[in-house]
Order: C-alpha cells, then structure tokens, then sequence
C-alpha cells in the first residue's frame, strides 16, 4: 500500500484484509515526491503527524505470526538531505513505467534524460547492453547531482546510504 492522505482511512481495514485472509505479509510505504505535477504532492511532515502514526502503529500491532503487517518507518522519516553524494546502486534495481520505458527509478518516469529504454521496442538485454543504459549509469554514478536533481524518497536511498558508508566510511560510525 502506497500511502496517501486520501487513503488513510482504508489502513486499518486494509490490514484486516491481510490477516483474515492469511498472506504473508502488507507493506505499508511513503508516497515518493516526483517532478510530475500531475500527481499530487504529499509533504513529508503528514507521515510524522499524530493521528497518521497511531494508525499506522495500531496496524503494525495488528501482525501476527502468519501474517506481518510492515510499515516502512525510516523512509517516511526521510528528510531532503540524503547523506550520499551519488547514486551508486542504479544498476542493482531498475524500475519501469507502465509505459514500458526503463528508468533509474521512478522519480525520473517521463524524463527523456534518464530513459534507458523502452520495452515495447526493445528486451531487457538489449536495454541493459545498450550505450544508453551505460550513459544514464555512468551520468547517475558520477555527475548528478543527489539533492537537486534527485529530490524524492526512492528504493535507492538505504542501499545508497549503505553504500555510502562503505565506500566512504565516516570515523566511528560503531562508536559506542
């Protein structure tokens, strides 16, 4: 479930559903901002909100050992300023447009300069064998610019955080 103010009150039953039907488990995540503005902006600050966290905590305590009800806590406490330089782990996790078109991540959906491809044209080999995809990689790796050009709360930012870390390990970072 991507959560949105428009559908907080659909949480609660929505967890009920998981649990009477027995699945494994529900994801309860954040809406990711994107430069689209056909799509509706959700400020971060609503997931912080009182009422928003005691709905989705009493989902949480609603898990049980069949069936878990996880809510992405960390990436709706995400803040603007991400703590890596670039975005290492493009390669590791595509996303496509229900278009077809291959991007980075969903952020950049509909922006010419980070599509990589389109799947009504070409497979996914040719895709990733293609000196576009290595163009965006490289470009994402090396030249843009995390904080501006890539502003939203993606798939990217704990694999990046991590990656960040290890590849740049800051002093003391398991200082007791």
């Amino acid at each position: 479930m991507v959560l949105v103010p428009q559908c907080i009150d659909q949480v609660i039953p929505e967890a009920k559903f998981a649990v009477d039907t027995g699945v494994d488990y529900l994801v309860i995540k954040q809406y990711s901002d994107t430069d689209c503005k056909d799509m509706a902006q959700v400020g971060r600050d609503w997931y912080k909100e009182k009422t928003t966290q005691d709905i989705l905590k009493t989902a949480e305590d609603m898990s049980t050992e069949k069936t878990q009800i996880i809510i992405k806590w960390g990436l709706m406490q995400w803040h603007n300023d991400k703590p890596y330089k670039h975005c290492y782990d493009i390669p590791l996790l595509i996303e496509i447009s229900g278009s077809g078109k291959v991007y980075p991540c969903g952020y950049h959906f509909r922006n010419p300069k980070f599509e990589m491809g389109d799947l009504l044209k070409q497979d996914l080999g040719e895709i990733i064998s293609s000196e576009k995809y290595w163009e965006v990689i490289r470009y994402c790796r090396e030249d843009m610019v995390v904080g501006k050009e890539c502003v939203g709360c993606c798939r990217h930012d704990r694999c990046n955080e991590f990656m960040e870390n290890y590849l740049n390990p800051p002093e003391h970072l398991n200082f007791i």
